[in-house]
């Protein structure tokens, strides 16, 4: 037996956007006469950006609703993912192991659908997943399991099956919360000793392959427990 379900991350472990996020929420706050505080920015990386709108609606009292503020956000953001938009180091060789191999494949975005989408087709990944969670299909941000547990019930594989591939603390958290492994590839704002709880942590993408993956495995424990059942809005077409 083996893991059958593959996750990825979209930002900080497929593409370098983590600092482009932190940019384009400050110039977002600029606009609105706010003074950004980028460690706190930084702090609310890996949340959906629905729910980053919001809090800062309402840390800062903004004039405007939280979906105004998110819309000016993904403006700011969207023009500036153009300039730079490329693969980390590893994600097209790691992604045809686990075609060459047969895995399912799926993508965990925090952001909207239409920013998933436009990534993967500036990539020519727009056919390499077979599942997608974007931040406008649930309604929960990490540490909750949501995101995974989209994942694995789609994939119709229990989590012991499923393997997540993350780069940030709180995507290790959630994985553990949905009863599935992790390996941690640090982002910016991840130190290597902020992994811990995951399975195994690596520098890049490209340090994967079948044996590490195989050394991970783990026969399904037969007492496990009821699992939580995601939240999904109804898929809407592109």
């Amino acid at each position: 037996m083996m893991f059958e379900g593959i996750i990825y991350e979209l930002d900080g472990l497929m593409v370098d956007t983590e600092l482009t996020h932190v940019r384009a929420w400050g110039e977002c706050l600029q606009k609105l006469k706010v003074e950004p505080n980028e460690n706190l920015l930084l702090d609310l990386l890996g949340k959906r950006t629905f729910d980053i709108a919001d809090f800062l609606r309402h840390r800062y009292n903004l004039p405007i609703s939280p979906m105004e503020v998110h819309e000016s956000w993904h403006e700011i953001f969207m023009q500036l993912i153009e300039e730079s938009l490329e693969p980390k180091q590893g994600l097209i060789e790691s992604l045809q192991m686990f075609k060459d191999y047969e895995f399912k494949l799926a993508i965990i975005c925090t952001g909207p659908r239409d920013y998933l989408y436009y990534v993967l087709e500036k990539l020519g990944l727009d056919e390499a997943f077979d599942v997608i969670v974007a931040g406008d299909m649930v309604q929960q941000s990490y540490p909750d399991p949501t995101f995974h547990i989209a994942c694995g019930e789609t994939f119709a594989l229990h989590p012991s099956s499923v393997l997540s591939l993350t780069c940030r603390r709180d995507g290790v958290e959630a994985a553990t919360n949905a009863a599935m492994k992790s390996i941690c590839i640090p982002g910016y704002h991840t130190p290597r000793w902020r992994a811990m709880g995951a399975s195994l942590v690596l520098s890049n993408l490209g340090e994967l392959n079948l044996s590490i993956i195989r050394s991970l495995w783990t026969e399904p424990n037969s007492d496990f427990g009821p699992r939580p059942q995601p939240q999904l809005f109804p898929h809407r077409n592109r």
